[in-house]
């Protein structure tokens, strides 16, 4: 008799119940971030260079949402079977191509909506530390080409080197990034930590190392103004912090 590996059904096989939490999650997503981009565009209060930013994000977040919707309806698990993981089969061509897109597009939006976070925190730290109209205008500028572009070029670069797809290590039947692949012909696998690093770890990390910095640095600089007023006996309104939220920027 044959020597097969059989794939464990806690590992394989996936949970409905994560299918539905998962669905319910992302159509949560798709709901909160239409709101965000319809407020903006149907209140002209509202249309400031921040929440601008705030729109850019909720579409990227929106993009994730959905391309995790499409993974969980078309259920990919089903057109892989998954008896013996380290030997499936590929099913016919135009699966194969729904799942690259669908990881891909994942992959893109995830990689944008996590720049886009950064660069509202470099925003805020320009309005309020630095107050330089010109720079936030080059910096937007700058923005869009970051955000847009970066995941561009690492989306295409793990397609071209077979790092976005189907693998039975992923969860909820979608496809995304393929970080575990197994050895074939044995029951071993091995972690890309390549696709792990650059695909989401790398950016994540410095991400929230540049908010920890410029949060920091706005709020030691908004205390030092407010000792300032409170010094010199001045009952004035700290408005380089409320512009943010009010000004017409």
């Amino acid at each position: 008799m044959a020597n097969t590996t059989t794939a464990a059904p806690g590992l394989y096989e996936k949970n409905v119940s994560l299918r539905a939490v998962s669905a319910c999650s992302s159509t949560l997503s798709v709901v909160g971030s239409a709101l965000i981009i319809l407020s903006y565009l149907c209140f002209r209060s509202l249309r400031t260079r921040a929440r601008l930013i705030l729109v850019h994000l909720a579409l990227t977040d929106m993009g994730v949402a959905i391309a995790n919707l499409v993974g969980i309806v078309v259920n990919f698990d089903q057109y892989y079977p998954q008896s013996n993981p380290h030997s499936w089969y590929s099913p016919n061509i135009s699966i194969q191509i729904l799942c690259k897109t669908q990881a891909s597009f994942a992959e893109y939006c995830t990689l944008s909506s996590v720049l886009w976070t950064s660069c509202l925190a470099v925003y805020m730290y320009l309005l309020i530390v630095n107050q330089s109209q010109k720079q936030i205008k080059y910096f937007l500028l700058f923005s869009y080409a970051f955000c847009y572009g970066m995941p561009l070029l690492v989306t295409l670069w793990m397609l071209s080197t077979q790092r976005l797809g189907y693998s039975p290590y992923n969860s909820s039947g979608w496809c995304s990034v393929i970080l575990v692949k197994p050895y074939y012909g044995n029951s071993k696998t091995r972690i890309d930590l390549m696709a792990d690093v650059l695909g989401y770890d790398l950016w994540v990390f410095l991400t929230m190392t540049l908010i920890l910095v410029l949060y920091i640095s706005v709020f030691t600089y908004v205390r030092q103004q407010v000792s300032l007023c409170f010094r010199d006996k001045k009952n004035t309104v700290v408005f380089f912090s409320v512009s943010w939220f009010e000004g017409e920027h």
